[in-house]
């Protein structure tokens, strides 16, 4: 498994909520190996938007889509929306 993920945050550009939020891509697979009981492949698109409140406090919103299968099952879509309010420390 694995995933790559894009960001660009618009620091240099317009009004202070503007510069504010950044825009998120991220592209995952998970590939299972034979055998294990449950074993589902996963490969998901995600796209979000945060707004950052502070260094380290963000509002986080997301719509995931991709395809999940388990060993000889078709392929399932799906799509997901999230929203989350995070803050490390």
């Amino acid at each position: 498994g694995g995933y790559l993920r894009a960001a660009y945050r618009p620091s240099k550009l317009g009004a202070d909520w503007v510069k504010n939020l950044e825009f998120v891509a991220r592209r995952d697979l998970l590939l299972q190996p034979e055998g294990p009981p449950e074993s589902t492949d996963e490969r998901r698109w995600t796209f979000g938007v945060n707004y950052w409140l502070g260094s380290s406090t963000a509002l986080k919103a997301a719509f995931d889509t991709g395809r999940r299968a388990e060993k000889g099952e078709p392929a399932e879509s799906f799509q997901a929306v999230r929203l989350q309010a995070v803050m490390g420390f």
